[in-house]
């Protein structure tokens, strides 16, 4: 009986295309659940660093000086700065944040703050020169509806490696 002749070319070819689809898989996996575990209250706890949980709380900060500010213009009958302050936190918020940060966060959370960002946005571009009231704050409760949903689901957790 012949030896058996062992393709080295085909047994790596294959070894690297099963260890591409397991980085694949995982990084969908990691996309899609973020660094996240059960909490003790039923919601979902966000494991980040200090200074990312930090930048989430600073843009959520931004994102409810803004709803402040916009519910005095709307109050004040101030259409300029009800819409300044929709720009203010709209998308443009959110574009500079880390992509590899990003990729921490549950794809809910993600989906839910751009759905908050674009909320702003829409209202920023619909404040014409004289705009109904009750339009303003229609579309302001949307957005703290998505704000209320946000923060009972998910909770943010501060997990510092290697620092004690």
């Amino acid at each position: 009986m012949p030896p058996v002749k062992i393709n080295r070319f085909k047994i790596w070819f294959y070894f690297s295309i099963i260890i591409w689809i397991l980085t694949l898989g995982s990084w969908v996996f990691y996309f899609i659940s973020g660094s996240t575990v059960k909490s003790t209250d039923s919601r979902t706890e966000i494991v980040l660093n200090t200074k990312q949980r930090d930048l989430i709380l600073y843009e959520m900060r931004t994102l409810l000086e803004s709803v402040n500010h916009i519910i005095d213009g709307v109050a004040e009958e101030d259409y300029a700065k009800v819409q300044a302050n929709a720009k203010r936190a709209g998308m443009q918020l959110s574009e500079e944040i880390n992509p590899v940060f990003m990729n921490k966060l549950p794809l809910s959370f993600k989906q839910l703050g751009v759905k908050v960002h674009k909320n702003f946005d829409n209202l920023a571009e619909s404040i014409g020169e004289k705009p109904d009231p009750k339009m303003v704050l229609k579309k302001i409760g949307a957005i703290t509806s998505s704000c209320v949903a946000c923060h009972s689901t998910y909770k943010l957790t501060v997990k510092d490696w290697g620092t004690h």
